[in-house]
Formats: structure tokens, C-alpha cells, sequence
């Protein structure tokens, strides 16, 4: 609620090999906290600065968990500011899939700062789906930061469909060979609300893939905007990258931007965006 663990709204109830809490349990994987790229960057810092708990997600080595984990995160509106913090650390060879709702209460405004911050260890598996849902009077700003190491696989699923103007900033850094993304994402948009969507994946390393497709219907005045970024250097060689952005506008004062970018330096490489 605001940012802050509700006990009794809870269920911490999980298996053997997955610790999910709130600050009691940070100890664990206190080294990432700010550590991911993008930590620098304006909102991030004041999220860091201000939070006052943190959702922990930390699963073990090897551990398959079946069940998905749900974290609810909850706006009062009233014109409060909440700073959501949330760190998944997934251990080698460990699989987990986490849904990341935001929600809010009655219809008044407030600004909601979320920042999730996943480290994907080799050869884990983390399926993330980001809902957010908020109250149209609402300001939603999220970012999402993921590192990856070898053999690694991460899926983003990522649903906009509330507040007023609502940002979602999704990174993800390779840090090994054979590391797959996939960033998919739909935005729904009326009246006046502002979506938007900015990616970034940056590879390092050889034989990597990422594929990347963002979906957006506006009607009204609704206005979505799209703006991805897919670095691929030098050492980067036998990529395979794919990005595409499908937009369907259902009013003529309705907008959708969009600014698919490929920045490619590497010379064997299998890349495409549009």
C-alpha cells in the first residue's frame, strides 16, 4: 500500500526454495539494490532516495517454481506520491514467473514511482508480466532494469491500460553469451490519456536474440507513444534481433508515435525492426 508491505493483505506462503518479502528479507540480494543500469536516471534516483520498503523476490539455485508470484501494489490516490520498489534475483539454473500489478483506489490522483530491478542468473528462467491499471486520475511512472547473464532467458509482458500519463522504461543488459529477450507490451489509451514505452536492450556479447513486439490502440484523444532502442557493437557478432511496433488508431484526434531505432556495429548479425 503506497509503497509500503501490508501484512494482513498478504500471503507470503511460497516453496522452500523462494524467499518473497518485503524489507525483512533485503539482506539477500542488498548488493543489486541500485546497482543495475539506468540507476542513475532522474525518477530511479528519487525512488532510491525516498522508498520506504521493498517487495524481495530471491529464488534459489536450480528451483522450478511452479506457481506465479503476484505483487499487488497499491495507490490511495488522494494526491499521494508512493515510490514502489521491487528486487527479483533469480539464481542459476532457477525458474520463476512474477506478475507485477498496480492498482489504485477510488478515483483520485497521485503519482505513482516504481522501479523493479531483476537480475537473471545463467541459464535462469524469469517470465514477467507488468500490468498496470491505475485510475485515470493518476501519473504512473515505471522502470524496469534487468541484467543477464549466460544462457539466461527473460520474457516481458507488459499491459498500460490505466492512469492518466503513464511511462513505462524497460531495460535489459546481456552479460553473457546465448542470452534471449523478448519484450512484448500492449498500450490502450482514450480520452486524453499519454502512454508511453521506452526500450532499450543492449547486447555485449556473441550469439545472443532478442524479439521485441509493442502493440498500442488509441481512441479519442488518447496518444501513445513507442520509442525502442536495440544497441548492437562490435563484439556483438551472430546476433539476432527482431523489433516490430503495431499501432490502430479508432479516432481521427487520436496519436500514436513511434521511433523503432537499431544501432548496429557489428557486421554478422540478423536484425530487423518496423
Amino acid at each position: 500500500m503506497d509503497g509500503v508491505y501490508s501484512a494482513g493483505l498478504s500471503d507470503l506462503s511460497a516453496a522452500d526454495e523462494v524467499t518473497v518479502g518485503n524489507s525483512d528479507a533485503l539482506a539477500t540480494v542488498a548488493s543489486h539494490v541500485a546497482q543495475l543500469p539506468g540507476a542513475e536516471e532522474v525518477f530511479t534516483t528519487l525512488n532510491t532516495a525516498t522508498f520506504a520498503d521493498v517487495a524481495v523476490v530471491h529464488v534459489a539455485k536450480q528451483a522450478v517454481v511452479e506457481t506465479p508470484l503476484h505483487l499487488l501494489f497499491v495507490s490511495t490516490g488522494n494526491n499521494s506520491i508512493s515510490q514502489p520498489r521491487c528486487i527479483v534475483v533469480a539464481e542459476a539454473s532457477s525458474q520463476v514467473s512474477l506478475i507485477e500489478d498496480y492498482v489504485s483506489i477510488g478515483d483520485g490522483g497521485g503519482l505513482c514511482n516504481a522501479v523493479t530491478e531483476i537480475v537473471v542468473a545463467a541459464n535462469a528462467q524469469v517470465n514477467h508480466s507488468l500490468i498496470q491499471r491505475e485510475a485515470r486520475g493518476m501519473f504512473h511512472i515505471g522502470k524496469t532494469s534487468v541484467i543477464q547473464s549466460q544462457d539466461s532467458r527473460y520474457t516481458n509482458v507488459a499491459v498500460q491500460m490505466g492512469a492518466a500519463l503513464s511511462r513505462h522504461n524497460v531495460e535489459t543488459h546481456h552479460q553473457g553469451t546465448q542470452v534471449e529477450t523478448n519484450l512484448y507490451g500492449l498500450a490502450l489509451v482514450a480520452g486524453e490519456q499519454l502512454a508511453d514505452t521506452h526500450s532499450n536492450i543492449q547486447y555485449n556479447h556473441p550469439h545472443c536474440s532478442s524479439d521485441q513486439l509493442y502493440k498500442a490502440i488509441a481512441t479519442d484523444k488518447g496518444r501513445s507513444v513507442f520509442s525502442g532502442r536495440v544497441g548492437v557493437p562490435k563484439a556483438a557478432q551472430q546476433t539476432s534481433a527482431a523489433q516490430l511496433n503495431r499501432n490502430l488508431l479508432l479516432s481521427n484526434k487520436a496519436r500514436i508515435d513511434t521511433k523503432p531505432q537499431l544501432e548496429i556495429i557489428a557486421d554478422d548479425v540478423k536484425c530487423s525492426h518496423g
